[in-house]
């Protein structure tokens, strides 16, 4: 009869988590899937050129204060 548990020694946290870790990934059965093939459809026109800035600060917003429930 095989035990179907695994002893790890966690003195060393991280290191314990890392061999939990690796012991639980060598019991996955190794398996090659093949991913499916992409059709990508071509552009209809040339891509555009992208530009970045630098906003300025956002206005406090301005709006009305809590509602009562009157």
């Amino acid at each position: 009869m095989v035990a179907r548990w695994t002893l790890v020694d966690f003195n060393v946290q991280r290191r314990g988590r890392l061999t939990l870790i690796r012991d639980l990934l060598d019991r996955l059965p190794d398996t090659h899937v093949e991913p499916d093939a992409l059709e990508l459809q071509p552009l209809e026109r040339e891509p555009a050129q992208e530009s970045f800035a630098v906003l300025g600060p956002i206005a406090p917003y301005e709006g009305k204060e809590k509602r009562g429930n009157s």
